[in-house]
């Protein structure tokens, strides 16, 4: 049965104090007055119903901000969904750091912590729109070290002002503080955005920005897993590897998508529609479309290279253009090992052109 292979849950808070200029995730203005929990745990009950949730094992608390709500929040949620899981990831804002009990987080099941640093240069961060000081983020990490081991810090790279010595002052600081895993993501932006957020490097610059972090981290026995992550230990994010490896999840929220077999499906993102369809019992489904043969192909090529884990080439060997991989494994882009397709570090930086032109 389906219901016996859904192992991962995502629960999309769709609320933030104010919109970062950059974000292109789905948020709105946090309204502490909407009756989000309780028809987050309406949700839970119809998945439960249809007995989606009885095998999951990793869970993922993204926004939005989910660090709008306090720790007691989630205690319900969690306690909901069930009792034994292997992972449990929330995510924080350091600007609500002094308003969270990591502890009482801790005892309502979160495992593993992902901070939202994005650097510690104050400059940047106005300009990126982030509400929090370096003083803050300080405060925040000496705050969530002292009840949780499993932490992630995340890193822009292009951000306002990036250089060279800004992106190693940041590293050495993230550093110091003895995170089990790193995000670093490239900065894209919109041509709205690009107006909006200013004094970035170029693209040569990012590009060297990346590889400099590629090789710092490394050095720092920081195992490469996927393209902008970076885990020490075996510490990767758990719901994250089972998605880039195709497995089934559930997305729950405003604006959630699941993906089910070859089906995918999407949340509404009216917060009103969320609240009526609820109200009445109905999962609050905006779409659900079938994926076909295509569609199928490029996700597993387009997720799969982006991690350490690569592609399987035997089971899409006629679907694949052998002179291009070719050309790439002779320009050190790739690797081919006994039927396992892979991107090198220097390949990375040309993940997308790849991934597009293999097929």
């Amino acid at each position: 049965m389906i219901n016996e292979n859904i192992e991962n849950l995502y629960i999309h808070i769709p609320f933030c104090r104010t919109r970062c200029p950059y974000c292109d995730f789905f948020s709105v203005k946090f309204n502490e007055n909407y009756p989000f929990k309780k028809l987050l745990l309406k949700e839970i009950v119809l998945y439960n119903e249809k007995g989606y949730l009885k095998n999951i094992k990793n869970i993922y608390f993204g926004g939005g901000t989910p660090s709008v709500y306090e720790s007691n929040f989630y205690a319900e949620i969690i306690s909901s969904i069930g009792d034994a899981f292997n992972e449990v990831s929330i995510e924080i804002n350091p600007e609500d750091g002094k308003n969270i009990d990591f502890l009482l987080l801790k005892s309502a099941g979160i495992t593993r912590i992902s901070l939202g640093i994005q650097t510690f240069n104050e400059d940047a961060l106005k300009i990126l729109g982030r509400n929090y000081s370096k003083d803050q983020i300080i405060n925040t990490i000496e705050r969530i070290r002292s009840n949780f081991e499993n932490i992630s810090f995340d890193r822009l790279i292009g951000i306002p002002f990036d250089s060279i010595k800004q992106l190693e002052n940041d590293i050495e600081l993230y550093l110091k503080y003895q995170p089990t895993h790193l995000s670093l993501y490239i900065l894209t932006l919109n041509p709205t955005q690009e107006r909006l957020i200013t004094n970035r490097p170029d693209d040569d610059m990012v590009a060297e920005l990346y590889k400099y972090a590629m090789k710092r981290l490394e050095n720092k026995e920081f195992e490469h897993y996927e393209i902008s992550n970076f885990a020490k230990n075996n510490k990767y994010c758990q719901y994250n590897v089972d998605v880039w490896n195709k497995n089934n999840y559930i997305g729950m929220g405003p604006g959630g998508v699941s993906t089910i077999e070859n089906k995918r499906i999407t949340n509404t993102a009216s917060l009103k529609e969320y609240e009526n369809l609820l109200n009445n019992n109905e999962l609050p489904i905006r779409s659900s479309d079938i994926l076909n043969n295509e569609d199928e192909l490029f996700e597993y090529i387009m997720l799969g290279l982006r991690t350490k884990w690569g592609i399987n080439t035997k089971k899409i060997k006629d679907n694949l253009n052998w002179d291009k991989i070719a050309e790439f494994k002779e320009n050190g882009l790739i690797k081919h090992n006994n039927a396992t397709l892979f991107l090198t570090d220097k390949g990375f930086l040309y993940y997308n052109y790849i991934v597009t032109a293999i097929i």
